[in-house]
C-alpha cells in the first residue's frame, strides 16, 4: 500500500482499510507504525503509520473502530478532496448534497456520517481541514453530558482490592450507587468499549457500565494515587513496575503497553510502546466479556 488519494466510503472505510479489519492483519499489510495509547485512560492501543498518514484505533476485539487521516494521505468524500482544503469550500460542497453538518470543538461533524473535520479555526472561512476521522457507524465518540453531584468525592488515593477493585468502588457495582459516591463528573455514551462511561476528574477514575449499570471497568489515572501494598503504581515508571510486582512474588504477563497481573485481576499501562522508562499511566480492572475471568462484586441488597 501506498499513501495518497483515498476515496472514503461512510461507514466502512476506503479501498486499502476497511472498518472491522483486524489488527494484525492490518499490522502485516501497512508495516512500520508506532503503537500508543490515545488517553492515558483509553484502553485500546493505537497504531499510527506515519508514512501512510493513518492513526488507527481499535476497540476492546482488535478490529478498526475509526481511521484518522493525516498528511500524506489524500482523503476524498464524494470524490471532494478534504486535507488542506479551506473547510469552507468543503461545507459548500457537501451542503449541495443535503448532508448534515454541525459544529464541534475543534471543527465539523458529519452527523449521519460518523465523520469529523478537524480544523483550528472554523471561525475563519480559509482555514484548512487539518485532519479527518471517519467512524464506524454510530460511534463518533462526541457525545459528552455533564453530571453534577451533592457528593464531596473521595478524594483521589485510592487503595486496590485485588480482582475486585478499589475500596471506594468495585466491579459490579451499580451506576446509581456510583454517583452517589463520587463528585460530579461526564459520561459519554458511545465508542469502543463499555456501553456507558463516566469520568471523575478529581478522583481520577474513569468507570464503564454495562447495560444493566453496573460496573465492568475501572481505571485510575493521575491525577489518582492507585495504592498496592503500600506502594502508589501510578508514581512508578513501566521497568520499575514490572520489577516491583515480580520483586513482591507476583506473576505478570507482559503485553503491549501493559504488565497484566492475572493472579491480582489489574493490569499496569504504559503510554507508548517501546520505551519502559515513561511512567505509568494507569491502573485498570476490566470484567469486560472475553477479557477478564474476575468474578463481578455483588452489592449486598437491603
Amino acid at each position: 500500500m501506498t499513501s495518497g488519494f483515498q476515496e472514503i466510503v461512510p461507514h466502512s472505510g476506503t479501498s486499502e482499510v476497511l472498518l472491522g479489519e483486524d489488527r494484525a492483519a492490518l499490522r502485516e499489510r501497512l508495516g512500520d507504525r508506532e503503537t500508543f495509547r490515545k488517553g492515558k485512560a483509553t484502553a485500546q492501543l493505537s497504531d499510527h503509520y506515519s508514512a501512510h498518514g493513518l492513526i488507527l484505533h481499535f476497540d476492546d476485539d482488535s478490529k478498526l473502530h475509526s481511521i484518522e487521516f493525516t498528511p500524506p494521505s489524500d482523503p476524498h468524500l464524494y470524490s471532494a478532496r478534504l486535507l488542506g482544503v479551506s473547510h469552507s469550500s468543503v461545507l459548500q460542497r457537501l451542503a449541495e448534497r443535503n448532508i448534515r453538518v454541525e459544529p464541534e470543538d475543534v471543527g465539523w461533524g458529519l452527523t449521519d456520517l460518523d465523520i469529523s473535520l478537524f480544523v483550528s479555526s472554523i471561525s475563519e472561512p480559509e482555514s484548512p481541514i487539518e485532519a479527518v476521522t471517519m467512524y464506524s457507524k454510530g460511534h463518533r465518540a462526541f457525545n459528552l453530558e455533564f453530571f453534577n453531584s451533592q457528593s464531596p468525592g473521595i478524594g483521589r488515593v485510592h487503595q486496590i482490592i485485588p480482582r475486585e477493585g478499589l475500596t471506594s468502588l468495585r466491579l459490579g457495582d451499580l451506576r446509581d450507587d456510583v454517583h452517589e459516591a463520587l463528585g460530579p463528573g461526564m459520561t459519554w455514551l458511545s465508542g469502543p468499549g463499555p456501553t456507558i462511561s463516566d469520568r471523575f476528574l478529581e478522583e481520577g477514575l474513569d468507570v464503564g457500565y454495562d447495560d444493566h449499570g453496573r460496573i465492568i471497568r475501572i481505571i485510575a489515572s493521575p491525577p489518582a494515587l492507585a495504592i498496592f501494598e503500600g506502594v502508589d503504581l501510578l508514581s512508578l515508571n513501566y521497568r520499575d513496575a514490572a520489577s516491583e510486582m515480580l520483586a513482591r512474588g507476583h506473576r505478570i504477563d507482559e503485553k503491549e503497553g501493559e504488565i497484566h497481573l492475572a493472579d491480582l485481576g489489574f493490569s499496569i499501562w504504559t503510554a507508548r510502546i517501546g520505551d519502559d522508562t515513561l511512567p505509568v499511566c494507569a491502573v485498570a480492572f476490566s470484567a469486560m466479556s472475553g477479557k477478564s475471568r474476575i468474578t463481578l462484586h455483588q452489592p449486598t441488597m437491603p
